[in-house]
């Protein structure tokens, strides 16, 4: 599973950053995303092997 950061440019242009491997390969499926209104966060959630919930943080403030 791979996730890019996107945000709105000029011109009203929606650019997205270079994409980051948040899962390896597998039986993945069932991807969720929530971001944190007050700032920059993320958590991305998913099933993975067997059923299992798996998750990826990205902080605040990270590189984009």
């Amino acid at each position: 599973m791979w996730a890019a950061r996107g945000f709105l440019a000029s011109g009203r242009r929606l650019v997205f950053g270079a994409p980051e491997a948040v899962a390896g390969p597998g039986q993945n499926s069932e991807g969720n995303l929530a971001v944190d209104p007050s700032g920059d966060g993320a958590v991305a959630v998913w099933r993975g092997a067997g059923g299992a919930v798996e998750y990826s943080i990205r902080a605040p403030g990270a590189a984009r």
